[in-house]
């Protein structure tokens, strides 16, 4: 293989003869800084080129190294071989000499390697390692649809590394340079879209339906934060919440002086790409019955209404609600509950076994949710609910009472049981209700909630092949 890729720039395959430009490239405090301090002896280093030259001409896809030429001379080289944290999975890794920085060549040639792993069907899945540090490496692996997992410390050195990892369809999600997906945001991007979040609202009078955190997202890997930057400053963003497997909900924001300039088209087509990465069969767009942009859009699309929640709150200084006679104890969740709970969902919510657990532990162990079980005087599981932990707010989540025991008043002990432990540790307490769980929505107002927001879902996409 021969690839030209810009200004004589060129990939080929790796020989036995580079060994020495290899070493030299590899000796440049520019790329040791960069990677594991063990290959920083001299003598070690000179192992890694061995191994990389190994590599040539060997058909397997577990072991293959290229070799980038600019002019005759090495200059760097793109690399498959066993990931060091698990050498069942594949990593990319790539260098460059410090010379060529800046222009754009390790991107084209890591484009023409991924596109001839591709071509030869080797691509379904691969990774990478990366120093925290190495922010022009960590572009390019999201650049090319690379999705960041995780971040570990280096069990050596302590160094903190991020996971990427890229499946064969995501190079579609990254087609726009101007959207920027994640699995999380740093605390400077959670500022900026705290920003865009309250432009909007001074100026629509209207609330985002943004989740501060995507913790119980169903598909862990699912990337559910797009942002769209124009000169470098964030001008839009959009989220995707998916709690259930086949589902998730789509929220978003543009700032007031970026608007009809494609920006939400745009956050919309990338989001819309990861869903479909995933078989997510059903999309819903959320939008505030205040902002009239929202609600003008959804129109202008023609977009069917799936239904309506209420947000509701307990006014402060609103006298608690009364728990009822039911003889019954709220409690965090733990292991041994998990079969009761599971029943429960399954039993009221539909669910199967499989998703019902996933959901249960998604809140047992993310750090913005605890769950809780209601307990009847035997100990036997009656209820669930969830809290999500807001900042000033806590919100009730997931009220789920038994179906065979419906009707006895464990609904209405468990909201106010938990509204009272919420409000003694000094949180305002929320819920939300769906419009057609009308018993539900009695049961809040009863309680004293009174519904501040009225959000509108909207179905973008479903599996009958929707819009």
């Amino acid at each position: 293989m021969h690839i030209d890729l810009l200004d004589g720039f060129a990939i080929r395959e790796l020989a036995p003869g580079d060994a020495p430009a290899l070493f030299g490239l590899l000796a440049k405090p520019e790329i040791a800084e960069f990677i594991p301090d063990r290959f920083q002896d001299l003598d070690e280093m000179g192992e890694v080129v061995g191994w990389l030259v190994s590599n040539y001409g060997k058909p397997d896809f577990v072991r293959l190294s290229y070799a980038l030429e600019r002019a005759g001379s090495l200059v760097g080289v793109v690399s498959v071989g066993p990931l060091p944290s698990d050498e069942s999975k594949r990593e990319l890794s790539y260098f460059l000499d410090p010379a060529e920085w800046g222009r754009g060549r390790m991107d084209a040639a890591v484009g023409a390697f991924l596109e001839r792993l591709g071509r030869r069907g080797l691509a379904d899945e691969l990774h990478a390692e990366v120093d925290v540090r190495n922010l022009r490496s960590i572009r390019l692996l999201e650049r090319r649809g690379f999705t960041r997992l995780a971040e570990f410390a280096e069990a050596e050195t302590g160094k903190r590394k991020y996971l990427y990892r890229r499946l064969a369809a995501s190079g579609a999600v990254a087609a726009d340079p101007g959207i920027e997906a994640r699995l999380d945001l740093s605390e400077a991007e959670r500022a900026e879209v705290e920003g865009i979040l309250a432009d909007c609202e001074t100026a629509d009078g209207a609330s985002s339906r943004v989740q501060a955190t995507l913790s119980i997202n169903f598909h862990k890997e699912l990337r559910g934060w797009f942002l769209c930057r124009e000169g470098g400053r964030l001008v839009g963003l959009a989220q995707l919440f998916g709690p259930g497997e086949d589902e998730a909900e789509l929220a978003a924001a543009v700032a007031p002086a970026a608007r009809r300039r494609g920006v939400f088209s745009r956050l919309l087509s990338a989001a819309l790409a990861e869903t479909r990465l995933f078989g997510i069969g059903r999309v819903l767009a959320t939008v505030d019955r205040g902002s009239a942009p929202g609600e003008a859009w959804a129109a202008a699309k023609g977009l069917p209404l799936s239904h309506t929640e209420y947000a509701m709150r307990l006014p402060e200084g609103a006298p608690l609600p009364e728990p009822g006679a039911y003889p019954l104890e709220l409690s965090p969740a733990r292991e041994a509950d998990l079969p009761g709970m599971v029943g429960i969902g399954v039993a009221a919510f539909g669910d199967s076994e499989a998703a019902a657990e996933a959901h249960f532990r998604a809140n047992m162990e993310a750090t913005d949710r605890e769950q809780y079980v209601a307990k009847g005087a035997d100990g036997a599981v009656v209820g669930v609910c969830a809290f999500g932990l807001e900042g000033a707010d806590a919100s009730i989540n997931g009220v789920c009472v038994d179906p065979a025991l419906q009707g006895r008043g464990i609904g209405r002990a468990v909201v106010a049981r938990a509204a009272a432990a919420l409000r003694a540790r000094g949180f305002g307490v929320v819920l939300e209700v769906d419009s057609t769980n009308e018993r539900a929505h009695r049961l809040y107002l009863s309680l004293g909630f009174v519904a501040e927001t009225t959000f509108d879902y909207f179905v973008l996409a479903d599996a009958a092949g929707g819009r």
